[in-house]
């Protein structure tokens, strides 16, 4: 190969290496731009600016929120002490229970109120059964009803079938005594030495009513049970054995 032959094809060779890196220079800045305004990860979604805002506070539901008045109305509580003793004075048993206002008595009430009727004697009565008048511990066999001294109503006939024990007494203590406040009916029954329903599962209060303005009460006086409880189990009674009996009526 000739000097001049050689001399042309490196002429040649030199202007192509040229002319690449020429076109190589020129598209290099295009690139690093492009690559400079993609993001690092660009099959990342970005993540939603999280709201700064403060949570609403829960809202009380209507039903629950107070209504600012009485939750229940007027009750009437009768409190029932039961002690059976024998002839000597030693305690047998010892009960205590509540008892429940009857129609009668929520009645009686109401007419009492309203100036209808006034209230005139008390009663206790202890008996086996709540329909049957005459069954319980006392005289033969038959109901016990305990009834104030005074006492021309009840015991003059109107509980047939009935031993009654004139010794009831009604008090309302004041001041800082026990049951201040209270209605209290307190007596004592005897059993019967012979009896045939030895025990008490029923008792009940009962008030006798007059007419308005009129006392004592005529033979036709309005007298119901105001009270009544069933006890489960029954009070056991024996002969002669003591039945003190003391009743605590409250309002609330």
């Amino acid at each position: 190969m000739t000097t001049n032959n050689s001399n042309h094809m490196l002429g040649k060779l030199r202007a192509r290496v040229a002319l690449s890196l020429t076109l190589f220079l020129a598209t290099f800045p295009a690139a690093l731009s492009s690559a400079a305004q993609t993001p690092a990860s660009a099959s990342a979604p970005i993540p939603a600016k999280v709201s700064a805002q403060t949570p609403a506070k829960p809202t009380t539901s209507p039903a629950s929120e107070p209504t600012g008045g009485p939750k229940e109305g007027i009750k009437v509580h009768g409190h029932w002490t039961i002690d059976v003793r024998n002839p000597d004075g030693k305690l047998v048993s010892h009960r205590d229970f509540e008892n429940a206002l009857t129609i009668d008595g929520a009645t009686l009430m109401a007419l009492i109120l309203g100036r209808v009727n006034t209230p005139y004697q008390w009663a206790i009565i202890l008996r086996h059964g709540p329909q049957a008048q005459g069954a319980g511990p006392c005289a033969l066999g038959f109901q016990c009803v305990i009834v104030e001294p005074n006492d021309d109503a009840f015991a003059g006939g109107v509980f047939v079938n009935s031993a009654h024990f004139l010794n009831l007494t009604v008090n309302v203590p004041t001041g800082n005594a026990a049951n201040a406040n209270k209605l209290v009916l307190s007596g004592t029954a005897t059993a019967s030495s012979n009896p045939v329903g030895d025990d008490i599962d029923t008792v009940a209060t009962q008030l006798a009513l007059c007419p308005a303005g009129v006392n004592p009460c005529p033979s036709n006086f309005i007298s119901n049970p105001t009270t009544q409880a069933t006890l489960s189990p029954a009070v056991a009674v024996a002969a002669n054995q003591i039945i003190q009996v003391t009743v605590v009526i409250s309002f609330s």
